[in-house]
This record gives structure tokens, sequence and C-alpha cells, in this order.
């Protein structure tokens, strides 16, 4: 997809500097029409992303090099990028790609906040929690859309903060040297998480 997305685009701009004075008088005094560079973005949506099948293909691809990347491989950000750029321009970039991307997230981060609250300590946790959630900031610097950041990074709070708050603080209350008025004090272990947050 990302071959066909950039001959196009490339082609598409030969296209516009070939009918470059056209464009710019004639086409814009006529505003029933649209540019060159419109006219093939339409065409390529209508003919290439509008099957279901290419559409799928494309974004479940995106989706599992991201799955990838928060798994900790190496993947090619740069392709991600120019995907997700494509997206964009071709104007389905909310509708197509983020809505599927932050279900995705949700689920992998529901996942990832039970395995974290069972296996690390209180501050093996929160520390992981801080490097998750400056991993997903870079990822949206690197290659997502800076709308997608504040939906992004409340699903990853929610998802590992904010449904285990309850769990976190009986293991914080727990915790050796606790002293037992602490322990029944309800205020204690939330002002402690703030502490260490």
């Amino acid at each position: 997809m990302d071959k066909c997305w950039q001959d196009h685009a490339r082609q598409m701009s030969m296209i516009r500097n070939i009918f470059l004075f056209l464009d710019r008088t004639y086409v814009f005094q006529i505003s029933m029409l649209s540019s060159i560079w419109d006219m093939g973005l339409e065409l390529f949506k209508s003919y290439i992303i509008r099957d279901q099948n290419v559409q799928s293909r494309t974004i479940d691809g995106i989706l599992l090099l991201i799955e990838k990347e928060r798994n900790g491989e190496m993947i090619d950000r740069c392709l991600i990028q120019r995907l997700l750029s494509m997206l964009s321009d071709l104007q389905i970039y909310q509708v197509s790609f983020e809505n599927k991307f932050l279900e995705e997230t949700n689920r992998f981060y529901a996942a990832e906040g039970r395995k974290l609250v069972q296996k690390k300590e209180i501050p093996g946790c929160l520390y992981h929690i801080k490097n998750l959630l400056e991993e997903e900031v870079d990822r949206v610097r690197a290659y997502l859309s800076l709308n997608t950041q504040k939906l992004l990074i409340a699903i990853v709070e929610k998802q590992l903060l904010g449904e285990h708050l309850s769990a976190v603080l009986q293991k914080v209350v727990r915790q050796p040297g606790v002293p037992e008025e602490c322990q029944t004090h309800p205020l204690w272990g939330v002002s402690l998480c703030f502490d260490l947050s």
C-alpha cells in the first residue's frame, strides 16, 4: 500500500506540475471544480481505499506494527508515519484508523494493567506506568495525529491506574513497615500514591 500511495502521489505531483497554470487559474475561477491534486486524492480514495478488503488489511497491518512496537520489537516507524499521513491526506484517519486504534489500545492496556498489578511491587509498577505513558507520547510525536494524544493518554491512564486503583491501594497498605493506624485510614494510601507519582 505504501508503494502504491507513494507512486500515486509522485505521479499526481508530476501531472499537477504540467497543468500548473490551468490548475491555478481556470480551476480556482470555477468553484465547482476541484484542483488536480484534490481530484487525484478523491480518485485514490474511491478506487483503492474504499475497497473494504484493502482498507481493512492496511489498517490491520498498521495496528499489528504498533502492537509489535508496544511489545518491544523494532518496527519501521517511517512506514507507519507515511501510511497514517496517507489516511490523513485522504481525510479518513479518524473514521477508519483512530477508532480502531483506540479500541486496540484499550484492549492492550487492560491486559497490561492486570499483569502489572499482579506481578510488580508498587514502586516498580508506578515506574513502569510512567515509562509506558512516555512511550505513548513518543509514539504520538513519531507518527500519530496530535489530536489522538489526549484520547490515547486518557485510555492508558484509565487502564493502568484507574481500573486498578483499589488493588494498588491494597498493596500499599499491606507493605511491611506501614503503621497500623495508617492501614485503617482510608486516605492514607491515596496520598502515598500521589506522593510516589
